[in-house]
Order: structure tokens, then sequence, then C-alpha cells
């Protein structure tokens, strides 16, 4: 019997962190999201409940696609924030794409346009919401694509540095100068020993380390681009799309 895949949804407090997130990168950029916070919060449970609708024991949106757009579109058009709204259902969307294995590879215009279409109610013109939505997961199929995370290649130091700040024990051997490594104890499936000629770590040795550490992201929750750059997941969609998000605040 097939498994079940579990969607995970956001939450409320998900996306006020995460409208919170952008308040602070673009207050620090000199371009203020003022005034910040909800203007109603009802209005943002409402849209953070539509990708979960059913009808009787039927989802009315079934696939990952279906509910990542029914998301953008109640956010940006029930507008539950005093501003940062565009911004935030992007944001809110791509987050919840990744965090069910899923990343858009799009073009800046691309997205740009496909926002700004749906803030106006011109994608498409004067139709229903649920057509809208049927019109806007036609797009968005062109660009998603599954998420394949592979670590790249590290120097020693680096990935010593990586593994304390995620939780591990590092202690280097006074004779030879390598590394004996333990990860967490609730997530460990043993020590790593990195022998003292180890100068630099390929992506699938780190792979396989991270996950001997209880490191990896299934066992700790810790994403590779977390562990690699100090950025969470969430973090790391706001710089990837930067150029989109600033052009998104003055329209």
């Amino acid at each position: 019997m097939e498994a079940m895949t579990i969607t995970h949804y956001l939450t409320i407090d998900e996306v006020l962190d995460l409208h919170n997130a952008l308040v602070k990168d673009f207050e620090s950029a000199g371009d203020p999201i003022s005034p910040a916070g909800p203007r109603d919060k009802t209005l943002l449970s409402s849209a953070l409940s539509r990708p979960k609708t059913s009808l009787g024991d039927k989802e009315k949106y079934s696939r990952i696609e279906e509910k990542a757009v029914a998301l953008l579109h109640s956010l940006i058009m029930n507008h539950p924030f005093y501003n940062g709204n565009k911004r935030t259902a992007l944001v809110s969307m791509l987050v919840f794409l990744d965090k069910n294995g899923r990343s858009l590879k799009v073009k800046d215009d691309e997205i740009f346009n496909f926002i700004l279409s749906i803030a106006s109610r011109s994608f498409p013109y004067d139709a229903s919401p649920d057509k809208i939505v049927d019109n806007m997961v036609l797009w968005i199929k062109e660009y998603i694509q599954p998420i394949r995370s592979a670590p790249s290649s590290m120097a020693i130091n680096d990935f010593i540095k990586s593994c304390v700040s995620a939780g591990a024990k590092c202690k280097q051997r006074s004779k030879n100068g390598g590394w004996n490594i333990q990860g967490p104890s609730r997530t460990s499936k043993g020590a790593v020993m990195i022998s003292g000629s180890t100068r630099k770590l390929d992506g699938s040795a780190i792979k396989r380390y991270l996950q001997k550490l209880g490191l990896s992201e299934g066992l700790a929750g810790i994403h590779v681009d977390e562990f690699q750059e100090g950025l969470d997941s969430n973090q790391k969609i706001i710089r990837d799309y930067r150029t989109v998000l600033k052009r998104l605040a003055h329209v």
C-alpha cells in the first residue's frame, strides 16, 4: 500500500514570522514596510484555511501546486496586513512549496508580472476566484520542480564550525590534528572521525556525515543551506527573491 503524503500547511504564527522577517529585511534596506503587522487576523486565518478546503471527504485542492496558488491568491486578495501583502503572499507561497519539497525555477520578470496581475485582478480579467486559481495552476506548473538539496563542498574548518553551531561536539586529536565529532544525543547515529590530512569535504561526504551525526534535515530539521551558510530556508528564500520583492514594494 502506497504511503500517504502529508501536506505541511503554514500556520498563522509562521506567516506572521515571515511578515516580520520581511519588515526587518526592508527596514535595513531603507525601504520600510510601514505600518506593519496584521490588519485583520480573521482574514489571515481565512486565507491560510483555503488550501485545506474540502467538499465532503474530498479535497478541493488535491495537488501541491493547487494548494500553493490558492494560498497565494487568498493572501493577496484578503489583504490581511496593513502593508506588504504581495510580498508576504509571495514568500508564504514559496515557503509552503519549500516545506513540501518543491521550488520554482522562474525568472524575476515572470514572477513579478504574475504577482502583479493577480493583485490588479487581471489574471484573468473578470473571472471567478475558482477560475483564477485554475489559471494560476496552469502558470505555476510551468515552473514548479522538486527540490534536490545536495550539499556543496566545504573546507574542513568551515564544516567543523557548522557542526558546532548545529549542536555537535567536536574535539581535535592532538596526535595528528584529526577530528572526532559527536552529534546531538537525541538524533545521532554515531560519531564521525576525520583524518588530520583532510582539508576539504565533498558534498557526498558531507551528506553522509550529517546523516550519521543526526544533523540531516529529516533527523534534526536543519536545512542544507542553514548548515552551510548559517541561513534558514526562509531567509534564503527572501534573499533569493529580494529583487522581485523590492519591485513589489513600489507597486
